[in-house]
């Protein structure tokens, strides 16, 4: 969760860096190369969250590995477009990279035998809130490569970041229990709930 804390830290300090650039000083390229350096940094930082949270040694490699390309197609689209526009296809390829991190993760936290319910940690509803908040970004970024003057944008991407820190709230609110695995013996070996007459 150490993680987590520095990628929040981080979160604030682009926050105040983007308003100061917009709105005080006026410089829209330095608006675009922080907010660009906050992607790459995002990207990063919720890789290492789910890192440490997947337990598959492969799927941990290819997190490691996915870093590199990511990266240079980050350093691509900043050389290639213009200082004061946007370039959506980073973000695009960060919400689908994400998206499936996510999905994996509660897919193998659900395949675990706990005493704990999955609900009742604080990574999964962290999960939960970038699954949602980056499934619905994906399409609306890849609808956005292709038509980029649109209204679509505000409509579509408040509403997932409310509902994404409402997620992260309730996350940080519960009491983080840990995931104990179960005794062989208290399991259920497959269980078959057929129910035919």
């Amino acid at each position: 969760m150490r993680v987590f804390f520095l990628y929040t830290i981080l979160l604030v300090i682009c926050l105040f860096l983007i308003i100061y650039f917009l709105y005080v000083s006026n410089s829209k390229a330095n608006y675009q190369i922080t907010y660009r350096l906050f992607i790459l940094i995002e990207f990063t930082l919720l890789s290492a969250v789910f890192y440490y949270s997947i337990t598959n040694r492969m799927v941990r490699k290819v997190i490691k590995i996915i870093l590199v390309p990511y990266l240079l197609l980050c350093i691509y689209s900043f050389l290639t477009t213009e200082k004061t526009k946007s370039d959506f296809l980073p973000i695009t390829v960060e919400c689908f990279i994400l998206v499936t991190y996510s999905l994996y993760f509660l897919i193998e936290k659900i395949q675990l035998e706990t005493i704990t319910p999955i609900y009742s940690t604080t990574i999964f509803w962290i999960a939960i809130a970038y699954f949602i908040f980056f499934s619905g970004n994906f399409f609306l970024f890849l609808y956005r490569l292709g038509y980029p003057k649109n209204d679509l944008y505000t409509v579509v991407y408040t509403p997932l970041v409310i509902l994404k820190n409402l997620l992260i709230c309730i996350g940080i609110a519960i009491k983080n229990g840990t995931m104990e695995r179960t005794d062989d013996d208290k399991s259920v070996k497959n269980l078959k709930l057929d129910f035919t007459l």
